[in-house]
């Protein structure tokens, strides 16, 4: 979890942890995760999307989001990260992105991967 400084449409850089209170920089927080998938395995798999699951800060369910991805493959040894900004920034200007991130969400993790044939 972290979020992403934003100006208009324009995003970035990825920081892990707490949104600030304030406009850092005079840009708007907005809510992101990043998801990294890592192939520890022996063969190639397939990746079409992910589903994860947010916790607020006592550890509580807090919402969901899935996403669906490019098809891509994943080789023995590589990992591949996506960032997912929320749909809204912090003070409730629609951002144009599809990431449903709840407001309090503390934490996420991965609930699946969708394997692309």
């Amino acid at each position: 979890m972290g979020y992403e400084p934003s100006q208009g449409r324009t995003y970035g850089p990825f920081t892990k942890g707490i949104a600030p209170n304030g406009p850092p920089g005079g840009a708007e927080p907005v809510l992101a995760y990043q998801l990294t998938l890592t192939d520890d395995g022996t063969t190639t798999a397939g990746v079409s999307g992910f589903a994860v699951v947010f916790y607020d800060t006592s550890g509580s369910e807090d919402g969901s989001d899935k996403q669906a991805t490019a098809d891509t493959f994943i080789v023995p040894g590589q990992a591949l990260s996506w960032i997912v900004v929320a749909s809204a920034a912090l003070n409730g200007s629609w951002t144009g992105d599809l990431g449903r991130i709840p407001d309090s969400a503390a934490t996420c993790q991965l609930v699946q991967w969708y394997r692309a044939s």
